[in-house]
């Protein structure tokens, strides 16, 4: 290599960036220093056990300069270990990681040498978790101003006078349990009519002084849960106000539950004139979801004119209303929480409010959007959908290739690694997940898979003279059982068998858990599993192509611009290998030295899935068909 190696390779760190930083990084060429040895780069999916495989690369650098020394300051800064690091081929990123071990030592005694061993992001994804706080976490995401999660100890970032009612301790926590009569004699736990026209007057606030332009928009959310009293008529809300009392004008947004119908409002009031202007929206079904739900509120005023917007849960209305030119410019750093409950003496309630945050910008429609689908425990959506959503949690960047059909239930969420929530997404689909060549995930459907053209063909004589094919029972499966999962529990089990197969070579048996939208999708994925690798294939684990030498066979260009997931054939087999050319790439490893440049794809047979004849259940071949 003498510095760069051939075809060429160039070897970047980036010094100053963390391991998950997003965005430009700032890569120092470091390819003079690499030494004349090898490099080895690897990254894929194992279909086998349905996760990506151990990215990892491998160099050394000449260190006679000291610059590489662990653990000291040279020219580069100081020398640490996750450091990102790429290998480029031109101006194409080949591999993307990070720096795992620095390993000094000398050849001879003498020359001073570095070993670096590297790995690809998916180890750090793992060590990222989802918080179980993910109305904290929104916060923190959407930069709120004052943000009131309503879980903290009386004295801390609450006030709480004497006199206020309900107790903060209902309010408190992701799950308050106050039950019991909603008009009890002890005024204590007295919660009926805890509203702006009512005695409750309690304002929980640090910073009263601090003012929020309408000019500029403001926005409120409010994640609350209703009680499942479906009889009694209830509400919450957060408000901000202008001045000192409601004369001088307050917005607020409120979730409320009307009769079993849950809906949410917006409102911008001032006393003076009786001046209002509202929106609001309701859930079209009369059954109330016990579940917690986040309406968003935004206020903007042009001239006189004052618009308001909600979101609740997906749905969106807005309104407009004009007021006076004296209608406070500015609303107040002044918030306050109320529940109202109006419910007969035997009617019992249990209510939940989880938290509470104001923005001193209006958010935009699509922020609005995101708040509420990272609040809400969602179900429905593609996997392509649901990874984009979970990818927001952290510093994390997300591609998908194909298209996604099979829709998801309910995930359980909390505290779990960003890396295993979105490998459940790619299992669902039953597509691929693995980190591509810049160092974040991809994910691909099961049709980019299985409809793919073949992007290339490979002639026999380009490849290593080893190659081979194996007939052998490591992949069989007939027998499979998938449970159906929503949030953490079990909603149903499917199960799929291969009658012929089971009496020729026995039951072999899969079990999947899956978080699939409904039961038809369950279904279908248990009769594919079963259906798959019913029969053995005649398989070649790997094709290997020299690049240096193939170039007038296949062009190291085409063979560069390979990626995961693609479809490949190969042509010009003897007569006496078996049919199958078409295969999948699971895998890629390069292997470069002056004078090889090794190019491994790891494959597997392509193969038809069973599937439910429903475009609902994602139809992707016909080649088994159930009804559904």
């Amino acid at each position: 290599m003498g510095g760069k190696v051939s075809l060429p390779l160039t070897i970047e760190i980036a010094f100053s960036a963390g391991a998950l930083d997003t965005g430009t990084l700032t890569w120092t060429d470091v390819s003079s220093y690499v030494r004349k040895e090898s490099i080895s780069f690897n990254r894929g999916w194992d279909a086998e056990s349905q996760e990506p495989i151990a990215g990892r690369a491998s160099l050394s650098f000449n260190n006679e300069s000291g610059n590489f020394t662990p653990g000291k300051t040279g020219a580069f800064g100081l020398i640490r270990n996750r450091l990102p690091i790429r290998i480029k081929q031109g101006s194409t990123v080949m591999w993307t990681g990070l720096v795992e071990s620095w390993r000094i030592g000398w050849t001879n005694g003498m020359r001073s040498k570095v070993d670096v061993t590297c790995v690809d992001r998916w180890a750090a994804l793992r060590r990222l978790k989802i918080p179980a706080d993910r109305i904290a976490a929104v916060a923190r995401l959407t930069g709120a101003t004052a943000f009131y999660p309503f879980t903290d100890a009386t004295g801390t970032t609450l006030r709480e006078a004497a006199n206020a009612y309900p107790p903060m301790s209902i309010l408190r926590g992701l799950t308050p349990a106050f039950q019991g009569d909603p008009h009890p004699t002890d005024p204590a736990q007295r919660v009926t009519a805890w509203a702006i026209a009512d005695q409750a007057t309690e304002w929980f606030s640090a910073a009263q002084t601090d003012t929020w332009s309408l000019d500029t928009g403001v926005s409120i959310t409010l994640v609350a849960r209703s009680s499942g009293y479906s009889s009694s008529d209830e509400e919450v809300s957060f408000h901000l106000v202008g001045g000192d009392n409601a004369a001088d004008g307050v917005i607020f947004a409120g979730l409320t539950w009307n009769s079993g119908q849950l809906g949410a409002y917006g409102q911008a009031t001032r006393a003076s004139g009786a001046q209002s202007v509202s929106a609001g929206v309701y859930y079209p079904s009369p059954a109330l979801d016990s579940g917690y739900h986040v309406v968003t509120f935004t206020a903007k005023r042009t001239g006189t004119t004052l618009t308001v917007n909600i979101y609740v849960d997906g749905q969106t209305a807005s309104a407009s209303g004009t007021f006076s030119a004296d209608w406070p410019a500015s609303i107040q750093y002044r918030t306050r929480v109320s529940m109202n409950v109006l419910a007969g003496p035997s009617g019992r309630a249990t209510y939940g409010i989880a938290g509470g945050m104001a923005h001193k910008r209006q958010l935009t429609a699509s922020e609005s959007a995101f708040l509420t689908r990272q609040v809400a425990l969602w179900s429905g959506d593609t996997a392509a959908t649901r990874s984009a959503a979970l990818a927001t949690y952290g510093p994390a960047t997300l591609s998908t290739t194909g298209t996604f059909t099979i829709q998801m239930s309910r995930q359980d969420l909390a505290d779990k690694p960003l890396a295993d929530a979105l490998l459940e997404c790619a299992q669902a689909e039953d597509g691929a997940l693995f980190i591509d060549t810049s160092g974040w995930p991809k994910i691909t459907s099961r049709s980019w898979r299985t409809q793919a053209t073949v992007a290339f063909t490979i002639p026999a004589k380009a490849l290593a003279s080893d190659i081979g094919w194996t007939l052998d029972d490591q992949q069989l499966t007939n027998s499979a059982a998938v449970d159906r999962m929503v949030g953490d529990a079990t909603a149903g089990t499917a199960t799929g068998r291969n009658d012929a197969s089971v009496a020729l070579y026995g039951e072999q048996k899969v079990s999947r858990q899956l978080w699939l939208y409904n039961t038809a999708d369950a279904v279908e994925r248990a009769n594919a599993e079963a259906n798959m690798w019913a029969n053995p294939l005649p398989r070649s684990s790997e094709l290997t192509v020299d690049l240096m030498t193939k170039g007038a066979t296949i062009s190291a260009a085409t063979l560069l611009a390979a990626d995961v997931g693609q479809r490949i054939a190969v042509s010009g087999m003897p007569a006496e290998a078996p049919t199958q050319t078409n295969f999948y790439i699971e895998a890629i490893s390069d292997t470069v030295t002056e004078t090889q440049w090794l190019r491994t794809f790891t494959v597997s047979p392509r193969l038809d899935f069973l599937t439910l004849d429903d475009a609902s259940s994602g139809a992707i071949d016909s080649t088994f068909v159930l009804a559904p």
